[in-house]
């Protein structure tokens, strides 16, 4: 028998294409190869996928990326996409995150929350020193995928930071203004694009095809978000939650948590305090 890492969980292969996958606190790490195209599917968390050799090009909507050694491609959970491989095929490292830690992020990164293809040729580096660590036998490979992703989203977000301040401006003042009133009900699409400086029209487009959704869309997963740390945090009931995030009430933060996380607030709570 394999000698496994004591904290490292080796996860049953899901398909013929797995060739190694382990459980690392709320990250799950997957080496997979592929040649012949997926139909389309989807994962029910947010992913984050590394090529470490060869390319593919993957559809999402009305989005084609293609994808490389040189960058990293982040997913939201269930966002449905088909993918075609190289001549060659290519190996990839799937990271998934379970939702609460992808809510704990979220102030600190936004990319687990839209389609994102971050290029940059450091990203190489860090796939292949996350690879090593994933078949790690000393026993400290849980603390270096950890790290390494925690680095990776730093790095990524800042770069893509960068560039999304290099190519609109006016579209970080909306993110900005959108982050700080997510919860305020009288915010108007009108108001934000005069804040902007552009037409409401133009602002709708240009968000959804830099963020692959609506601002609307956007401040409701603000609002779930803010909401997921709140109820975590244990301060307040649900009721304040509910408030305090920008719902009608308390039935409405249930009916949109259990859409978005498959749980109702109160089990969400109960299931955090058991871990």
């Amino acid at each position: 028998m394999m000698d496994t890492p004591p904290m490292l969980r080796p996860v049953p292969a899901r398909a013929d294409d797995l060739v190694h996958a382990v459980v690392a606190g709320p990250f799950h790490f997957s080496e997979s190869r592929h040649h012949a195209p997926l139909a389309v599917h989807a994962h029910e968390r947010a992913t984050i996928t590394l090529v470490l050799d060869g390319t593919y090009e993957e559809t999402i909507g009305r989005r084609v990326v293609t994808a490389t050694v040189a960058g990293v491609l982040f997913r939201p959970g269930g966002a449905a996409h088909a993918d075609r491989f190289g001549s060659t095929g290519a190996v990839n490292l799937v990271v998934e995150i379970d939702p609460r830690r992808a809510a704990a992020l979220a102030g600190y990164t936004a990319l687990l929350d839209d389609v994102a293809w971050v290029p940059g040729p450091g990203f190489g580096g860090l796939a292949r020193r996350m690879r090593a660590e994933l078949y790690a036998r000393d026993g400290l490979g849980l603390l270096a995928l950890e790290g390494l992703t925690l680095e990776l989203l730093a790095a990524a977000s800042r770069q893509a930071r960068t560039a999304e301040r290099a190519r609109t401006p006016w579209l970080t003042r909306v993110r900005e203004l959108l982050d700080a009133r997510f919860a305020d009900g009288g915010l108007r699409m009108s108001e934000v694009a005069r804040e902007a400086g552009v037409h409401p029209v133009h602002l709708a487009r240009v968000f959804r095809e830099h963020h692959g959704q609506s601002p609307t869309e956007y401040v409701r997963r603000r609002r779930l978000e803010w909401a997921a740390r709140a109820i975590t945090g244990g301060k307040l009931d649900l009721a304040a939650v509910a408030a305090a995030a920008g719902f009608a009430d308390q039935s409405h933060l249930t009916r949109a948590f259990h859409r978005a996380f498959g749980v109702t607030p109160a089990q969400y709570r109960r299931r955090d305090k058991r871990t």
